[in-house]
């Protein structure tokens, strides 16, 4: 319910932007010499939050892919320590039905890995 409206409200504020947009008759003059170059108002702030959003989007990837080791490397330890307790609750399950040599091999692994070392 709370993104439709976010959407509604976006589409509110698009549309009150189309119509402010409509009646602003204002230019941009950006003197450069010898350039001169007259861009609409309208035009001038789009290309502004065009410029914003893309450079925060390039910033935000990169921020990404800098802090995806770490995330991988979380994602390994939770998965070693995922495996570490099945083991452990499969060597239980073994030892209640008499497979001692298979429990214990378990059990060892289970240790190894850190799980339950007492």
């Amino acid at each position: 319910m709370r993104r439709l409206f976010r959407l509604l409200a976006l589409f509110a504020l698009a549309v009150g932007i189309a119509v402010a947009v409509r009646f602003n008759e204002s230019y941009l003059l950006l003197v450069v010499p010898p350039y001169r170059v007259e861009v609409s108002l309208a035009l001038a702030l789009f290309v502004l939050v065009l410029a914003f959003l893309l450079f925060y989007g390039v910033v935000r990837g990169i921020g990404l892919a800098l802090a995806l080791p770490a995330r991988v490397g979380g994602f390994r330890r939770r998965r070693q320590c995922e495996k570490a307790a099945e083991s452990l609750r499969e060597s239980w399950r073994l030892l209640f039905e008499g497979r001692y040599s298979q429990a214990m091999r378990l059990a060892g692994e289970a240790s190894a890995a850190g799980e339950s070392p007492g």
